[in-house]
């Protein structure tokens, strides 16, 4: 997994104290199984947080010796990259040169430099010298390359025009996977890299890869009949053995072995683990039940699991299971005491036709007393039974919410996926639109919450049907939309072209599809704006510029604005939830009286 983490990553392990008791943040285990590097968040005024380092045995369990710090504090914009060598993080921070640095566990910076593009992957060659995986935005495409940094030498990646992202790196060998407009195989070496032949039936092309050991690629598969099925790679042979008996199944890790392949299916509940033997023998079920376990991996031993265990109610622990045990076992302290809260997931009569699928949490042992319509972010996202700290917070302060999956979510087929591409606050904001007046039919106060793509719905929602509001919040809205494409450039601009469609040609309809042009609507709403300043996906500006409009318009007791030095999501999440608790509470207090009164 890549984890989240902060700055100067230059800083030695010279820290006496740790953040061992705070929330785990990310976490990442070493090729081999046998060290395990957690994100901790750190208490201060300033946000901060610190990698820990400990060993691990065959079974994942701490051997029990004391964790150890691999650094200092560091700040928020550094993150985990990769693992570059056996005892090796490779550390990056983003901007317009990525910073890269690599130190070994013990805290020691065996190098830091600047890169062009951003970094995806890292290695250290056997005379260890570091190797970075890195997109570069071309004239057309965005472009892979491979930046030798001892030599400061970059080599273009051939046939990587439209790279994705790049999967599974194999150092022995010398090969990795890139998702271009199909999975593709290279191999490195001084003078650049050459495709791979892979030798595969023609019915079955590799759409993902997960994990490499000992000269082997799990890999997933998509039939020509759009059903997905695992595999294993064998990079001498570039043979690909499928395990056909096992439809449906995705590769999400592979043994330090090679021996034992963990794949999961996804039935829209929940996520279920297989662990399969070179024969494609079942040999270990993980079932969490109505919890969720996620980004899992295989120990050492390949008869137990390491991963996120959480639920909506209570926040992900970095867990082991011993299957078909589904019994967790916290590698991690909980830091919080679970809410009580039941929740479900249900079908809506729609008067489309389609039926809105929708995901609802409710608090236990108390009659809620009032409605969050949550929106996810996207537009290609989906809510499911994660843990998320806003629907927390909001149970916790009596709300039922009720989190539809509009037109154009993932997790319900292509041909939903695909109904809100083009028509960006269209049919989905109709179908949001014909939930709002459902709800509120029910006679409760009713506000609504969105994030990114979620805010944006919830703001154009909102501006159409503000007398059935009680009150809005959003964080990281898109507010103006020719703004927005104006101003992105390169992957990302060929990203939201694709995404708008025709759309983006009528300047007229994107212009009144933009919360912008409601200034005046949301003028008369209870209004909740949070941004974060450094935010590389939706700028900060997309928020000022509705904050302004709408304080012209006379807002001066119904607008509040909160922005802070974080990125497309708060920094911490504690002070911007309760920020929407307490705001959805006078929204609605203020609602009740002036029906009232």
């Amino acid at each position: 997994m890549t984890a989240a983490t902060s700055a100067t990553a230059a800083t030695p392990a010279t820290a006496t104290t740790t953040a061992l008791d705070g929330q785990v943040l990310g976490w990442t285990v070493s090729p081999d199984r046998a060290e395990l590097v957690t994100v901790h968040d750190t208490p201060g005024e300033e946000p901060t947080i610190e990698l820990v380092t400990r060993r691990i045995g065959p079974d994942g369990a701490p051997d029990g010796e004391p964790p150890r710090p691999v650094t200092g504090p560091l700040p928020p914009d550094w993150r985990v990259l990769d693992w570059a060598g056996p005892r090796r993080l490779a550390l990056w921070r983003p901007g317009r040169r990525s910073q890269l640095c690599v130190l070994d566990l013990a805290g020691d910076v065996t190098h830091r430099g600047e890169v062009l593009g951003r970094p995806l992957r890292c290695r250290l060659n056997a005379r260890g010298d570091v190797l970075v995986l890195l997109v570069v935005s071309g004239a057309d495409k965005p472009e892979l390359w491979l930046h030798h940094a001892g030599s400061n030498s970059y080599l273009p990646v051939p046939d990587s025009g439209g790279v994705r992202r790049v999967g599974a790196w194999d150092a022995d060998a010398g090969v990795f996977a890139a998702d271009v407009d199909r999975t593709r195989f290279y191999r490195h070496g001084q003078a650049g890299c050459v495709e791979v032949a892979v030798d595969q039936p023609d019915d079955t092309r590799v759409t993902a890869t997960a994990g490499c050991a000992a000269g082997r690629i799990g890999l997933t598969g998509t039939r020509v009949t759009g059903d997905t099925v695992p595999g294993v790679l064998d990079i001498a042979t570039g043979r690909v053995r499928w395990f056909d008996d096992h439809p449906g199944g995705t590769a999400v890790d592979l043994a330090p072995a090679g021996t034992r392949l963990l794949t999961t299916t996804w039935d829209q509940q929940r996520h279920t683990y297989q662990v399969l033997d070179p024969a494609g023998h079942r040999t270990a079920v993980l079932d969490p039940g109505p919890t969720l376990a996620t980004d899992v991996r295989l120990t050492r031993d390949e008869r137990h699991l390491i991963g996120w265990h959480q639920s909506p109610a209570d926040e992900p622990r970095l867990t082991r299971w011993a299957p078909p045990d589904p019994c967790p076992r916290p590698l991690a302290p909980r830091t919080s005491t679970p809410v009580g809260m039941r929740w479900r997931h249900r079908w809506v009569p729609d008067a489309s036709g389609t039926d809105l699928p929708e995901w609802v949490f409710e608090p236990t042992g108390t009659t809620a007393t009032g409605t969050v319509l949550f929106l996810h972010g996207g537009p290609r996202g989906r809510l499911k039974q994660e843990h998320d700290p806003v629907v927390e917070a909001m149970v916790r302060a009596g709300w039922s919410v009720v989190g539809p999956n509009y037109p154009g979510s993932s997790g319900y087929g292509e041909r939903y996926l695909d109904l809100g591409r083009g028509d960006w606050g269209g049919v989905d904001a109709a179908a949001l639109r014909r939930r709002l007046e459902t709800l509120h039919d029910a006679g409760q106060p009713v506000c609504v919450y969105g994030q990114s793509y979620g805010g944006y719905l919830a703001l154009r929602v909102a501006a159409e049907l503000p007398h059935l509001v009680a009150g809005v919040a959003v964080w990281a809205p898109v507010t103006d939309l020719p703004a927005l494409h104006t101003g992105m450039t390169g992957v990302r601009r060929r990203w939201l072209d694709d995404e708008l469609g025709d759309l983006r040609l009528d300047q007229r309809v994107l212009w009144e599809r933009s919360p912008v042009s409601q200034a005046r609507v949301l003028a008369g709403t209870r209004l909740l704006i949070g941004h974060g300043r450094s935010d590389d996906r939706c700028p900060v500006d997309q928020s000022r510029r509705l904050v302004d409009l709408v304080r012209s318009c006379g807002a001066d007791t119904g607008l509040r604005y909160l922005e802070e030095p974080g990125n497309h999501a708060p920094a911490d999440w504690g002070p911007w939830s309760r920020a929407v608790v307490e705001h959805f509470a006078a929204a609605s207090t203020e609602g009740r009286s002036g029906a009232t009164g």
